[in-house]
């Protein structure tokens, strides 16, 4: 978008970037407004989003679908921890490690081998 605005000043384009930016923030902000919500968002993920603002178009939207993706996956995996089945899964699963470990079937992992 930017990029297609040679005449632009340097000057002029980051302060577009920081507007964009804040602009970013506020839109979350007033849509959890809409929803009822408070949201908050800490100075280092208001810095992320700054930074990611500076990158190309095309790598800010992989970024966005990767955050978003994260997002989800933790969603998710909160949820299936939050069932009370889950934790009886977990136990039987931790059993069965330390099991293996003292029959000796567990291995030390080697971080230099991942």
């Amino acid at each position: 978008m930017l990029k297609d605005a040679p005449h632009l000043s340097e000057e002029v384009v980051e302060r577009t970037k920081i507007l964009l930016a804040d602009t970013m923030c506020y839109t979350l902000a007033a849509k959890a407004c809409f929803r009822d919500e408070t949201i908050t968002m800490t100075e280092i993920l208001q810095q992320a989003f700054y930074k990611a603002a500076e990158l190309p178009e095309d790598l800010q939207e992989a970024f966005a679908r990767f955050l978003l993706a994260e997002l989800e996956s933790e969603r998710q995996w909160e949820e299936l921890f939050s069932r009370p089945e889950s934790e009886d899964f977990l136990e039987r699963m931790a059993s069965e490690a330390r099991e293996a470990h003292r029959a000796g079937k567990t291995e030390m992992l080697n971080l230099e081998d991942l």
